[in-house]
C-alpha cells in the first residue's frame, strides 16, 4: 500500500473488518434473534426488514472497497468479487448453520447493495479531489505549428 492515501487505507481497513462482522453474522444462529431484540430496545417504529438490511450491509462493503481503489476496473471487479462472496455466504449458510436457510430474496438484496455501493464509489471516484489518472481519458493536444 505505499502510495496510498491515509483515507484509502482506512476504508479499505474499514471494508475488511465491516466485512467479517457481515461474514459472522451472515453464518451466525443468532443474528436474526438479536436484530428483533435491537428492534425493542431501540423501540424503533420502523421494521428492520431483513432484505434492507442485506442490503446496507453490502452496499457499505462495496463502497469503502471502491473508495480504497483506483480505477474503474479494479473497482468494478472488485464489486464483482464482492457479489460472488454474497452468493457464496448465502448458498453456505444451510451447510454451516442449523438454522439459517437459502434464500433468493437475500441473494437479490445483496446484488442490489453491491451494485449501489460501486454506483456510489463509482460517482465518488470522479470528484475533482478523488479522481485520479486511471478513470481520465487524455485531453488530445494540437499539433503545433511552425
Amino acid at each position: 500500500m505505499g502510495d496510498r492515501s491515509s483515507a484509502e487505507r482506512v476504508s479499505l481497513v474499514a471494508a475488511a473488518g465491516l466485512g467479517v462482522l457481515v461474514g459472522i453474522a451472515s453464518f451466525s444462529d443468532r443474528a436474526p434473534s438479536l436484530i428483533a431484540r435491537a428492534e425493542r430496545r431501540l423501540h424503533s417504529p420502523w421494521h428492520l426488514d431483513d432484505s434492507a438490511l442485506h442490503a446496507l450491509g453490502w452496499l457499505a462493503i462495496t463502497l469503502l472497497v471502491t473508495l480504497a481503489l483506483r480505477g474503474a476496473w479494479a473497482r468494478r471487479n472488485a464489486a464483482a468479487g464482492i457479489a460472488l462472496l454474497s452468493v457464496a455466504i448465502e448458498v453456505l449458510q444451510p451447510m454451516l448453520s442449523s438454522h439459517r436457510v437459502f434464500q433468493v430474496r437475500d441473494i437479490a438484496a445483496n446484488v442490489i447493495g453491491v451494485a449501489a455501493g460501486l454506483a456510489l464509489g463509482l460517482i465518488t471516484a470522479k470528484t475533482p479531489d478523488r479522481r485520479d489518472e486511471t478513470d481520465c481519458m487524455p485531453v488530445p493536444r494540437p499539433p503545433e505549428l511552425g
